[in-house]
């Protein structure tokens, strides 16, 4: 199942992922919650709740010594809580005996634990006694009660901290295909949006656990007490639980579709933001706020409806509950013949248990609601998690000193219509710069991709110096390579940051050293703060060309031994082109880095030492740029057109990059 489509039809399924216990990156994590003393509870719950649970262990990294920790929290919270009220009882039973402890001690087996406790004490029993007890117990129950919450909030947190850089790492360590097919919109809304979602399951099992436990305490209290009616008292409340079922799977249904629609609306959104030059300029934001309108109406019809199945089920249960329980009091009073305090205490521990019930139906209604959150966090680490980088390699790629060589190389996307590369086999020299020319769609950013294994070939073999590439590690060969792209990536940070990108222990002295050798360090010093300058998202505050000499700056002071570019002067002015044409003659003319660019314009092409045209994914020529110019082949088309880029054939689309 693709994780851009994790909608799974409201049916519950999970990933089959709870038994792996490494993280992405390979560090073991903490076991999902094994053979423990909080398994017969967990097979009480109902199988995707069981599910839920042991996958929020897993990805979120929960110990069984926190959950041990909650537990006992949320134990001593009810204890407290239902003694303190219970102590009712005998209070009421002091004040109608005027005060006469010893007929209390004589007829009830709670005043003699009672009168036990307060002899161990050297107390009196007395009014001021007995109600002092009880403050007592609701301090300790507020006390314990503060703990939890912080406990409950501080477990929270650490969770959705621990899905995020789960899936973050995840992603980063995932194969080029995958990480491709994520999408920013989706990805930032599912780390940002989906994880803390997903972690708010902590308190809502928490408060699942309380429930149980509280329903636990006053049953037993009341069933010592008052069997029958207690026994009334469940059979109805269960009863009155099973009526709201109905909309507990609405809210399920409802979640999943809410899920799914908010992964579609923020990947939109997200695409459409980056195009807001294009929308103004092609007169469109009517159009696309129409089309985001509709999407926001889904997703407030959604939210909506899970909001009115949430409202209706108070609506149903407290009138329903309340009739109930009357018809027990009254069944108890005219044919159980139970006493008043016995009837006080009844009905203190009912107004009590009303609020837990109808939390208990929210909690119902929050678990599935955050559970197509979780669902979704979990099939997207499962499918990022089985696509790995493969890196089985050991040796350490120490720079290039003789040459590259791409024997038999064969490559296709998946479902593209021919192969980006068919059979590829050539040569590109170290310490040489080497112009990669053809069509568009002929294969030239492919075979640039297989350089630093960002893909793998599906045949053949790229061998660095005759060493197979997969004999080096991911780390050393990429280290050893340097990439430029038609659009560089500048991020919102300072100049500075920008350029030790690549390098992040550079001194300031080698920064500004390197961007004078990419002719950036005139420019950016008429910047308002200079190196330490904010760029924007993007680079927005930097022109195209400044951009470029920039991720130049970058790359050269990442000491690399290749050099990749991708048409590094197609977007520039001439002056722009200039700057960085004249960077990239000093870098050849030194001699130490080999350079490998993905041209079209004929003034990047025309100083190259040795070309490569390729043509639908296959090699046409090769050699050098004055051998090929007397050749009936593109670079010649180049020139006898004396334009920046000649016409070009139709070309299937996809095939190649």
């Amino acid at each position: 199942m693709s994780w851009r489509t994790a909608h799974d039809s409201g049916d519950g399924a999970w990933p089959a992922t709870t038994q792996r216990h490494e993280s992405a990156g390979g560090h073991p994590t903490t076991p999902a919650i094994a053979p423990s003393p909080m398994n017969p509870i967990l097979k009480l719950l109902p199988a995707t709740w069981r599910a839920a649970f042991t996958e929020l262990a897993r990805l979120g990294r929960v110990t069984r010594g926190q959950v041990l920790l909650i537990g006992v929290l949320v134990v001593f919270t009810v204890v407290f809580e239902s003694v303190g009220v219970a102590m009712i009882l005998p209070l009421l039973d002091f004040v109608q005996s005027d005060g006469d402890v010893p007929a209390l001690v004589e007829k009830s087996r709670l005043w003699r634990m009672l009168a036990g406790g307060f002899d161990s004490l050297s107390m009196p029993i007395n009014l001021v006694t007995l109600s002092l007890l009880i403050v007592v117990l609701i301090l300790l129950r507020q006390v314990t009660q503060y703990v939890a919450t912080l406990t409950f909030g501080s477990l929270r947190l650490r969770v959705e901290k621990n899905l995020r850089d789960r899936l973050f790492a995840a992603a980063l360590s995932a194969q080029a295909s995958v990480v491709q097919n994520i999408g920013a919109g989706s990805f930032v809304e599912l780390v940002y949006g989906q994880c803390a979602r997903a972690a708010s399951l902590v308190e809502m099992f928490a408060k699942l656990w309380g429930v149980f436990v509280i329903f636990a305490a006053y049953g037993a209290i009341m069933f010592a007490n008052a069997p029958v009616p207690s026994l009334l008292a469940i059979v109805c409340i269960a009863g009155a639980l099973a009526s709201v079922n109905q909309y507990v799977r609405i809210t399920r249904h409802l979640s999943e579709d809410l899920v799914a629609a908010q992964k579609q609306f923020t990947r939109r959104l997200s695409e459409r933001y980056r195009a807001w030059r294009l929308i103004k300029l092609a007169d469109s934001a009517a159009r696309e706020q129409a089309v985001s309108a509709e999407q926001t109406k889904t997703l407030y019809t959604l939210a909506l409806g899970i909001v009115r199945a949430g409202a209706k089920i108070p609506l149903v249960l407290t009138p329903l509950i309340t009739f109930l329980v009357l018809a027990t009091l009254y069944v108890s009073v005219e044919h159980l013949s139970i006493t008043v305090s016995v009837l006080t205490l009844f009905v203190v521990v009912i107004l009590r248990l009303m609020p837990v019930v109808l939390g208990f139906a929210r909690i119902r209604q929050g678990i599935e609601e955050r559970a197509a959150n979780l669902r979704r966090v979990a099939t997207a680490e499962a499918e990022v998690s089985q696509a790995p980088e493969p890196d089985s390699g050991t040796r350490v790629f120490r720079g290039l000193k003789r040459d590259i060589t791409f024997e038999d190389v064969h490559f296709s996307y998946p479902d593209a219509g021919r192969s980006a590369l068919a059979h590829l086999s050539v040569t590109i020299l170290a310490r040489r710069m080497t112009a990669i020319v053809g069509p568009s769609g002929a294969g030239k950013s492919t075979l640039v991709d297989l350089l630093p294994r960002l893909i793998t070939p599906d045949s053949g073999a790229i061998r660095f110096d005759g060493i197979p590439a997969e004999a080096f590690t991911l780390s050393s060969l990429r280290r050893a390579i340097a990439y430029m792209p038609q659009e560089p990536v500048i991020f919102d940070d300072t100049v500075i940051e920008n350029v030790r990108y690549l390098m992040p222990e550079a001194t300031p002295e080698q920064v500004v050293e390197v961007c004078e050798r990419a002719h950036a360090d005139e420019f950016i010093r008429e910047m308002p703060d200079g190196y330490d300058t904010r760029l924007g998202e993007g680079g927005i505050r930097l022109s195209a060309g400044q951009r470029q000499r920039i991720a130049l700056a970058r790359a050269l002071l990442s000491r690399a031994n290749i050099l990749l570019l991708d048409e590094p002067t197609g977007a520039l002015d001439y002056e722009s082109e200039q700057k960085v044409k004249e960077a990239l003659d000093e870098i050849v003319a030194r001699g130490r880095m080999t350079v490998i660019i993905i041209a079209h314009r004929l003034s990047t092409v025309r100083d190259a030492d040795h070309l490569i045209v390729l043509r639908e994914g296959r090699l046409v020529q090769a050699g050098a740029p004055a051998d090929l110019s007397r050749d009936d082949s593109y670079y010649r088309a180049m020139l006898d057109l004396g334009s920046e880029r000649p016409a070009e054939r139709p070309v299937p689309a996809r095939s190649g990059r």
